[in-house]
């Protein structure tokens, strides 16, 4: 089975394009005998109103990692 690696810098629940991008193209790509990963940032500081309970977007085919995001001091010395 062939393997695709997604790095994008949201995914569920945020309500933004990447995610759905990143949803729609691992969605696609399972169907086509892809095995999937995403790869997002632990913290999404975008959010809807709604209630958590009705924006699951889940993909049970995908296996989502969910990391750290940089302390600002890292991005400081970065430029």
């Amino acid at each position: 089975m062939k393997r695709c690696l997604i790095i994008t810098s949201q995914f569920s629940p945020s309500m933004i394009a990447d995610m759905h991008r990143a949803r729609m193209l691992s969605y696609h790509l399972h169907k086509f005998g892809w095995e999937v990963t995403i790869v997002c940032r632990d913290d999404s500081p975008i959010y809807l109103d709604t209630p958590k309970e009705t924006m699951d977007f889940s993909l049970t085919s995908v296996e989502v990692i969910k990391v750290a995001e940089w302390p600002k001091t890292m991005w400081n010395l970065l430029g």
